[in-house]
């Protein structure tokens, strides 16, 4: 079960916040939400060449209960192709257009893969093992 509060945002404007219940039956925040975004064209971009809707969740310091959540959350957007901002949480790393030809620069210029973390070939893949 979700819903939503109206309040005050900054400058006064009127902004949304949206609740849920979790899996235990606790109303948690979820953040305030839906901002429209133009397209750009950064290939690893969430708007890489076509407008989004950004769907932006403020979570508990709750590690369990937010994969949990996301564990829900995800399947339902995939019919949207979604692509998660590299800075915030998901569970499946996204597809990208452009993602083999980042990982083709980012070898390139990161051969010895000083610049890479277990996080980052865990989402995007392991080096070529040049």
């Amino acid at each position: 079960m979700d819903f939503s509060r109206r309040r005050a945002g900054v400058g006064g404007r009127v902004r949304y916040t949206a609740y849920f219940i979790d899996l235990q039956g606790r109303e948690r925040s979820a953040g305030t939400f839906a901002v429209r975004k133009d397209a750009d064209r950064f290939w690893m971009s969430p708007m890489y060449e076509r407008d989004t809707v950004a769907l932006h969740f403020t979570w508990v310091r709750d590690q369990a209960g937010v994969e949990a959540a996301l564990a829900h959350l995800e399947p339902a957007l995939a019919p949207f192709d979604p692509r998660p901002h590299w800075g915030k949480v998901f569970l499946d790393a996204p597809s990208y257009p452009r993602g083999e030809d980042f990982l083709a620069l980012a070898e390139r210029y990161d051969p010895r893969g000083v610049f890479r973390n277990d996080w980052f070939s865990a989402a995007l893949g392991p080096r070529s093992g040049r």
